[in-house]
């Protein structure tokens, strides 16, 4: 094509330079005969040397490309020729067979380099695939931290305070905050054992948990059962995108090893497609030279082809007289097609020498082991369909017993939560010193004020008891109380529905 492109370009360039060396001469003619001058060097003498020298270099060009095309085209003739001649020759069949080997070969040769090649994408498909995956898996690792970090600051916030994180109350934290004010201020006297600085940094950090827990902004205000159903929430998505993971994992590998399996059977398709043409080929080769003897395949003996080849020798031998309406050379032609036809059929290396009883045989075995195989396929693959249908029935029973799974881990959490907040509930009750399923607001109430008048700090200590002891039983009295009557904490219906 490169030859072809200068060829175009270097002939249309000579046209441009010829007729431009035309026009000058033209124009020098014309100023010679204006001014009555023989010389026409004087006029435009420069340019139309230039063009001049363009012209022959072009056309010097445009013959050298087109001699150089002529030379190939008659070399790939001669070439085509040749390779023609040397397939279509009886008397030289072991060429044609390694040329027919090295085309096998080289197919061979660019069918491995093809499968290296896709065996390569597929690695490195493989490999963005893990990396993709590595990427999600780290995303997910570093939000998990990001939640405990912000859980333990939580709870270390709570801790500043002295309350508990899963039923402390906004009231409760401001309550917390003003008595831990009382005695850590800088403003207040310095607490026994502690020096001004460190009543400073306590005081930061009490002030800085109080700030974090009452901002919207800052901290979840949720109550203790919603914080713990939403952290319940974020693990069951976890666990939920964990499982699909692993499942679209088992799906690639499945697809893997079944596109594997299936390339695999192509292979070995095409590689029987290949013994089956080798064999047809052959039997093909055999029938043309018992054709050549004038023999049939499937009736001629040895000791028959052997009188074929003396019978024809004696006509076609070139010491024999030339038969009519044929040439010294076709005569010559016709002799080597016989003698190799019977050098084949005799020769044990390059021909079957069984009789044709013994060659049906053996061409009814090969076709017997083909069906056979073939049977076999089609069994391995309705096995396989077979196989592949129990996998689905049991990967979808799975799937269900884990769906029921998670149900009942569902309900085992939702009547944990019930129980605990009875044993809660009931525990308050049994602070105020009543029956669960008798007590009405009213009761709570009188109850309530029956044991502030013993218990409250300002009223005598009682027998027996401290006054710290005292103040921590009107704290738990207190506690009962506010909680039995909170709305976001306790149902506020009448002892009958509770």
């Amino acid at each position: 094509m490169t030859i072809i492109r200068i060829i175009k370009y270097a002939f249309f360039i000579a046209i441009f330079f010829t007729i431009s060396t035309k026009e000058f001469k033209v124009i020098s003619s014309n100023e010679c005969e204006a001014q009555n001058t023989d010389s026409v060097n004087n006029f435009l003498c420069p340019f139309e040397k230039i063009f001049y020298a363009f012209e022959i270099i072009s056309w010097t060009v445009f013959a050298i490309c087109a001699a150089i095309l002529c030379f190939r085209y008659f070399r790939e003739r001669f070439e085509e020729n040749t390779i023609l001649e040397s397939f279509t020759s009886h008397a030289e069949p072991q060429n044609a067979e390694s040329e027919r080997r090295e085309w096998e070969e080289r197919n061979e040769e660019e069918w491995r380099r093809w499968e290296g090649d896709r065996q390569s994408w597929e690695e490195d498909r493989r490999r963005r695939e893990e990396e993709r995956r590595r990427k999600e898996e780290e995303r997910q690792r570093r939000q998990r931290e990001e939640e405990e970090r912000q859980q333990r600051n939580e709870r270390r916030y709570y801790d500043i305070l002295g309350l508990d994180i899963n039923t402390a109350l906004p009231r409760d934290i401001q309550k917390a905050h003003y008595r831990l004010s009382k005695i850590w201020h800088p403003d207040r006297p310095t607490p026994a054992n502690y020096t001004k600085e460190q009543q400073q940094e306590k005081y930061k950090e009490i002030q800085n948990a109080y700030e974090i827990l009452t901002d919207p902004t800052r901290h979840y205000e949720g109550n203790f059962s919603q914080r713990r159903e939403e952290r319940r929430r974020k693990e069951e998505r976890r666990r939920k995108e964990e499982g699909q993971r692993k499942e679209e994992e088992e799906q690639r590998k499945e697809e893997e090893k079944k596109r594997r399996e299936e390339e695999k059977q192509i292979i070995e398709q095409e590689k029987q497609g290949r013994q089956r043409e080798e064999e047809e080929r052959q039997q093909r080769n055999e029938r043309r030279y018992y054709d050549i003897l004038g023999l049939d395949i499937n009736t001629a003996l040895p000791r028959d082809i052997r009188k074929a080849h003396y019978r024809l020798s004696k006509i076609w031998h070139p010491d024999r007289p030339t038969p009519a309406n044929y040439t010294k050379e076709q005569q010559q032609e016709k002799y080597k097609e016989i003698q190799n036809a019977y050098e084949i059929l005799t020769d044990p290396t390059r021909h079957y020498e069984g009789n044709f009883s013994q060659r049906r045989e053996e061409r009814q075995r090969k076709e017997e082991r083909r069906r056979k195989e073939e049977g076999q396929r089609k069994e391995e693959e309705e096995q396989r369909k077979e196989e592949e249908k129990k996998r689905k029935e049991e990967e979808k029973k799975r799937r269900e017993e884990e769906k029921q799974r998670k149900e009942q881990e569902k309900q085992r959490r939702q009547q944990e939560e019930e129980e605990r907040q009875q044993r809660n509930e009931r525990r308050y009750y049994d602070i105020l010193g009543l029956d669960i399923n008798t007590a009405s607001p009213r009761d709570i109430r009188k109850t309530y004020y029956r044991l502030s008048k013993i218990w409250h700090p300002d009223r005598p200590t009682p027998a027996d008891y401290t006054k710290e002891q005292q103040q921590e039983k009107f704290k738990e009295i207190q506690n009962a109380y506010e909680i039995l009557y909170d709305s976001v904490r306790y149902y506020e219906g009448n002892f009958f529905e509770n």
